[in-house]
């Protein structure tokens, strides 16, 4: 009588066969799982910008006027200077992040800036605040100013007297839009003498606004916003936002332990103070310039403040001054960008 044959384990060659189907489940499958984690970090990214851009709401409502970008408060006449670091005549203040914090239900974070104080003044650009005790507030970050798609997000410092995390921000005000050269007609326009009603002007040879809805020293009111709330942008994803001074990936050159955070009112690139924000020139992540990598935020302030794009796929998210949310391919192109990055353009066209 023949005896049975049990086989106890597989093969070798059964084994590595599985080994072979199992590698290319996961190979199939990882594409996918990447592709959905990105899509919940932009679902993510649109709902921080849709809760900024409430809180600008929010603001107007309250206030009447959306915040200003940043804030320079000038001489009794109303003149400004050159907005240099060692212009006498100019006093920065708080910058849109931090005047809109109660509207974020981020009261005690807005209290312990103390803006109402005489002497809250944010040094030359409120980036290492002149030593002042608002460098640890500045360097704390906050996650509604952040995209969990930018690798920069939380980065090492190594600047001099700031070691530690920087608070990095991807939601810069749309100062408006237009080419990259003739952006404004009117210069250094201060709050006591306004030359437009809103006020334009541009700071030093870096454009300051260009007739959008939240810039310098703005006063912007819903009846200037004509072209229509639902078709001007109010707030544009970023992906050029400044590092720590040391790393090779900040413009502020020649400032000593200097770094540009969520809260920081003004920057500079070695000339004219640049307000918080960007203005809608160059056409979404303009990847022909050299100066645009993935790793790390562009190293020139012109591209950094003519330029919004971000670390998704395709385009970048913009919110609209009514506070509704779109996302802009990287093809618009640029005539269209610059047109909805003013409030006044009288075309108001959406892609």
């Amino acid at each position: 009588m023949a005896r049975l044959g049990f086989r106890n384990a597989f093969t070798l060659v059964e084994l590595l066969v599985v080994i072979a189907i199992i590698g290319t489940l996961v190979g199939l499958l990882l594409p996918a799982v990447q592709a959905a984690r990105e899509a919940a970090r932009s679902s993510d990214c649109q709902n921080r910008m849709k809760q900024l851009a409430l809180a600008c709401i929010n603001y107007a409502d309250g206030k009447g006027v959306f915040p200003s970008a940043a804030i320079a408060v000038v001489t009794a006449t109303g003149e400004t200077g050159a907005f240099y670091a060692s212009s006498t005549a100019m006093t920065p203040k708080a910058p849109w992040s931090v005047m809109v914090l109660p509207y974020l239900d981020d009261q005690p974070r807005f209290d312990a800036f103390n803006v109402t104080s005489s002497a809250s003044t944010w040094g030359a650009c409120f980036n290492n605040d002149n030593g002042r005790n608002r460098s640890t507030l500045q360097k704390t970050p906050n996650r509604a100013y952040q995209c969990l798609s930018d690798p920069n997000g939380i980065g090492a410092s190594g600047s001099a007297g700031l070691n530690g995390p920087v608070a990095s921000i991807n939601y810069y005000p749309v100062l408006g839009g237009g080419s990259t050269t003739g952006l404004s007609a009117c210069v250094y326009p201060g709050p006591t003498k306004p030359t437009n009603d809103p006020p334009c002007g541009s700071m030093g040879y870096r454009p300051s606004s260009a007739g959008g809805v939240m810039f310098m020293n703005s006063k912007t009111r819903y009846q200037h916003i004509t072209d229509g709330t639902s078709k001007s942008l109010l707030l544009g994803e970023t992906r050029y936002s400044q590092l720590a001074a040391g790393t090779g990936a900040t413009w502020n050159s020649g400032a000593t332990g200097c770094e540009c955070t969520w809260a920081s009112s003004f920057y500079s690139g070695g000339g004219g103070w640049l307000a918080q924000g960007a203005i809608a020139a160059n056409q979404l992540n303009p990847s022909a310039d050299p100066a645009i990598v993935a790793t790390a935020p562009g190293t020139t302030g012109n591209v950094m403040d003519k330029s919004f794009g971000s670390f998704h796929r395709g385009g970048a998210g913009f919110a609209m001054a009514d506070g509704s949310v779109r996302y802009l391919i990287d093809s618009i192109p640029a005539t269209v960008l610059r047109s909805l990055g003013q409030m006044q353009s009288g075309d108001g066209t959406l892609p």
